[in-house]
Formats: structure tokens, sequence, C-alpha cells
């Protein structure tokens, strides 16, 4: 890609490189994710002490920062001395069947942690449905007191002269209620 002269693409051809290069990118992005998912979990020291993980909180960038510094101390120090600093490791490259093979353990990661989930949220909804259930009962229940109360008292204890409910009725219903319970 450096050896490209880009002056004698047309724009045409300069649009369809740079989609194909966002395509590839992308494509990268993805399995790089995936490859730290798997090293995360197999090896997590390996990415900390890397700093590569993307969710990092504000104390391990200032610890980072340093790590950053001193590193660049001890290359300075090393260049001084007249030893070679290090140029960027070169990356190791995995076969086509060790990335099948991280591949498929992720997903079959992934299909576990699914079905934790789903028997999480399974006991949540069965515990739901039973409060809701109960809910149900004490629905029936207050409504066929209601009931009862309106039948017995409102109906039957009200004084045909003045139209008002008789207040001893009412009491003696509510006291007759509370021994029942």
């Amino acid at each position: 890609m450096d050896d490209l002269d880009f002056d004698a693409y047309s724009d045409h051809e300069l649009i369809v490189l740079f989609e194909d290069l966002k395509r590839t990118n992308k494509f990268l992005e993805q399995e790089n994710r995936l490859f730290e998912s798997n090293l995360m979990r197999v090896n997590p020291h390996v990415l900390k002490a890397e700093g590569t993980l993307d969710g990092k909180d504000d104390m391990n960038k200032e610890t980072d920062g340093q790590d950053r510094k001193d590193n660049r101390r001890e290359e300075r120090h090393k260049k001084k001395k007249g030893e070679k600093a290090k140029e960027q490791d070169k990356p190791i490259l995995l076969t086509p069947e060790q990335k099948s093979e991280i591949a498929t353990r992720e997903l079959e990661e992934l299909r576990d942690e699914i079905e934790k989930q789903k028997e999480e949220w399974g006991k949540v909804l069965d515990n739901f449905k039973a409060e809701m259930e109960e809910v149900e009962i004490r629905v029936a229940e207050v409504k066929k007191a209601s009931y009862e109360f309106k039948r017995d008292i409102v109906q039957q204890a009200v004084n045909l002269r003045t139209g008002k409910v008789i207040a001893e009725r009412v009491q003696r219903y509510f006291e007759d209620k509370i021994r029942s319970k």
C-alpha cells in the first residue's frame, strides 16, 4: 500500500480502493475484538499489561500514562548507551485453523453466556409471574369484600327515615371481619 502512486488513479478507482480499505479495516477490527475477547478470557493479565482494553477507567489511564513515560525513559536510556531501541514487534500471524479454533471457542462461550442469561431471566420471569398471580388473588379478594360490604352494609344498613348508614352495623361488620382473620 505504501508504494502505490495515488496520483495515477482516477477518482472512481480511489473511491473503490477507499471502500475496500474501509471493509478490510472493519473486518480486522472485528477480528481484533474477537481475539482480545479470547485473550482476555484465557490470559487476562496480558491485555491489562499492554493497556489495549477499551474499557479503562481514569485510574488506569493515569497509570498507563506513567508507564508510557517510564517506557520512553528506558528507550532514551538505551539510545544513549548506543543500544538499538526496539522497533515495533512484528505482529504474530495466526493460521486460518488457529483463527477458526479461537472463533469457535468464543462462539461456544457466547452460547454458554446466552444460556446462563436465559436461565437467569427465566427465574426472574417466573418470580414476576408468581407475584402477578398473588396480586390477582388479592384483587379478587378485595372485589369480593367490596361486594359483600355493599350487599350487607350499604344496602341493608340504611336507616329508611334518614337515608344514612347505621354506624353500629358498620362497626360490627368490621369487627367481625377482623375476628375472622
